[in-house]
């Protein structure tokens, strides 16, 4: 029987997790959960990495750290995509990064009102579809998607553009990124 080969994180994390049950830190039922828990650090560890280095390339720390933190906080609450591999994860997380430092360089040009108008929008939308959806951790969710928007506006409205461009980029990306069943939600009615 061919079974499909591990990849480096997935290899490390299983070590991790037999480790743990080997050495009596944690029950044997518990080895796997371990094992997931190391494989989504390693993972989320390599991304969070990579995109700080190109931050720094690009010399674009701030709205870096900035939309990491509060696209994190919305994500850890409401969920979204999911790729199927580490590599592909990183990949996506790294495109997606890139858009929103793109979006931040437009606010800084003429376009900052309709990308004010298209967060607004798209705001809207992933609000619905969080209160639609109505599971848990939706709630706080909601809450951290608009502190991103009255941060963003603030930002926004004393001139800080690229500031507020990244922080705008937000509620774009999780709306183009949430769940397949949510997107059918928004597509469909």
């Amino acid at each position: 029987m061919n079974r499909p080969k591990k990849s480096l994180y997935e290899r490390i994390a299983d070590s991790y997790g037999n480790y743990t049950v080997e050495r009596g830190l944690v029950p044997k039922e518990e080895g796997p959960i371990q094992a997931y828990g190391m494989l989504v650090v390693l993972c989320n560890g390599t991304t969070y990495l990579l995109i700080l280095l190109l931050s720094i390339i690009l010399h674009c720390v701030a709205r870096t750290v900035l939309f990491l933190l509060l696209f994190s906080a919305v994500r850890i609450f409401t969920g979204g995509h999911h790729e199927p591999t580490p590599l592909r994860c990183t990949l996506l997380s790294i495109a997606i990064w890139l858009l929103a430092m793109k979006l931040s360089t437009v606010a800084e040009s003429g376009f900052s009102i309709y990308l004010l108008s298209a967060a607004c929008v798209c705001y809207g939308l992933f609000v619905i579809f969080l209160f639609h959806r109505n599971r848990k951790g939706d709630a706080i969710g909601i809450m951290w998607i608009t502190i991103v928007m009255l941060l963003a506006t603030t930002f926004w409205l004393v001139g800080f553009m690229k500031i507020s461009g990244a922080l705008l980029s937000v509620p774009i990306v999780c709306l183009l990124t949430c769940s397949e069943r949510g997107q059918e939600h928004l597509v469909n009615g």
